[in-house]
């Protein structure tokens, strides 16, 4: 597997004319090969999602919640709110300044009332609504291998549009049922693209800060995801050294 590392001399974000592409490539990347027992990690995986399972659950009216902040991405994970918390839940949205919702898991909760509850809570004491939440529905199976195509594209191009455009006073937060599977999987992906890591080491900045998130099966889907990524980066680059070729003869 090839390990995709951050070339830190330069600037390594996805050029936004790729935006329309299913996966984003980058020709300032450093590769280095890299071979993880993926077997063992994923065994891992399990086992200690097992352990948090047992020994961290919580009642489904509570939340659970982790900020993760790297480099530029600072995005807030949990597990889905319902109608009893959505008052309670828009409330830690603000405290974190999350402008932008995703929920990629089932519909346990009214969205609009949530929206209200956002606007209610930062509207100043002269009736001025200070901010809107804007919220996004990327629902995918947890019995899926991933996310679709269409998924991957909106949220890359959201945290695009948020972390590495100069919206900086804006944040994302996402969430899936219980803040372990789906969500943690996309912020994960969005790590391997924005800041050039491996599905390895973003497991574990995520893991770092939400023990318990990403089982063995969405391990393989980033791993492959990485895989994928690679490989049209190298084609690419192929394309244009041969494009190269063909001007210096021409020349």
């Amino acid at each position: 597997m090839g390990l995709i590392r951050k070339n830190t001399s330069s600037n390594s974000n996805p050029p936004a004319s790729l935006l329309d592409n299913d996966i984003f490539l980058s020709s300032n990347t450093v590769l280095t090969p890299y071979i993880p027992n993926s077997h063992a990690y994923s065994a891992l995986l399990d086992s200690d999602r097992r352990h948090f399972e047992q020994h961290n659950s919580k009642s489904i009216s509570s939340i659970s919640s982790t900020f993760l902040e790297h480099n530029q991405l600072k995005i807030l994970i949990t597990n889905s709110p319902t109608n009893h918390t959505l008052n309670s839940y828009s409330k830690l949205l603000l405290k974190y300044n999350i402008t932008h919702l995703v929920r990629v898991s089932e519909n346990t909760y009214d969205s609009n009332a949530l929206c209200e509850f956002y606007s209610k809570n930062s509207t100043s004491d002269s009736g001025e609504i200070h901010k809107k939440l804007v919220f996004y529905d990327l629902y995918f199976s947890q019995m899926d291998e991933g996310p679709s195509e269409r998924v991957v594209r909106e949220w890359m191009r959201l945290l695009h549009d948020i972390y590495y455009s100069g919206k900086s006073e804006q944040r994302v937060g996402i969430h899936c049922l219980s803040g372990l599977g789906r969500g943690p999987m996309l912020v994960a992906l969005g790590i391997i693209v924005f800041e050039r890591l491996s599905a390895f080491e973003s497991v574990g900045i995520i893991r770092g800060k939400r023990r318990g998130a990403i089982n063995s099966k969405q391990f393989v889907y980033l791993e492959k995801y990485e895989r994928e990524l690679l490989h049209k980066e190298c084609s690419e680059d192929n394309k244009k050294e041969k494009n190269r070729s063909m001007l210096r003869r021409v020349w």
